[in-house]
């Protein structure tokens, strides 16, 4: 079974999925792209890409992911959404969670990040390496968070394994000016930068 979420931000968007087991991922169907694609095109066709913090974050990050709009932190005490020119953003908690999760990356990426930023060597940092996911194993009993994306626009499943509970799911957002929800059932989070939106879940299940 799979739960799915999508999460926007502004102009960019950054989605959201909950998902149960391997399987099929619903994904949106691409626009036709120009004979000769601009570079902002072709930048938003690639995958989306998580960073080992190896010291170019704050010490409870352990992976980011860089967007044009906003940073996000995976931290072990859940992800942080920060807005470019914010220092807070929103934190999203999962209610009645392991208190300490374990966060790995997954499909290590080809290529390697570079930051030499100043002339003091000792804050340089070389040789990041870069995964296509992020994944909180068992954050509830028998389900797993995976962070992911494509095309500029980022994910993250809830998998849930045969026999686990999905009402223990619970999602907390803090840090936001403004809470709502629109007609559609779809909650909306206002920040200084624009709106956050969290779209209602969507459940579907893998069979053979």
């Amino acid at each position: 079974m799979r739960i799915v979420n999508h999460l926007i931000l502004s102009v960019l968007p950054l989605a959201a999925q909950i998902v149960t087991q391997p399987g099929h991922h619903v994904v949106p169907r691409p626009l036709a792209a120009p004979l000769t694609p601009s570079p902002v095109r072709v930048a938003a066709s690639l995958p989306v890409s998580f960073e080992a913090n190896l010291g170019q974050a704050a010490p409870d990050v352990r992976f980011l992911s860089r967007n044009k709009n906003f940073t996000l932190l995976l931290t072990s005490s859940g992800p942080v959404v920060q807005p470019h020119g914010e220092e807070d953003g929103i934190r999203i908690r999962f209610g009645g969670a392991r208190a300490v999760p374990e966060v790995l990356g997954r499909e290590l990426l080809p290529g390697k990040t570079h930051f030499f930023l100043g002339n003091d060597t000792r804050e340089w940092r070389a040789n990041i390496p870069a995964y296509g996911k992020v994944c909180y194993p068992n954050l509830y009993p028998g389900i797993d968070v995976v962070f992911h994306g494509s095309r500029n626009q980022l994910e993250y499943d809830f998998e849930i394994r045969p026999g686990a509970d999905p009402g223990a799911i619970s999602l907390q957002f803090e840090g936001a000016q403004r809470i709502s929800l629109d007609s559609t059932g779809d909650l909306i989070l206002g920040t200084a930068s624009g709106e956050l939106r969290q779209r209602r879940p969507r459940v579907f299940q893998d069979i053979d």
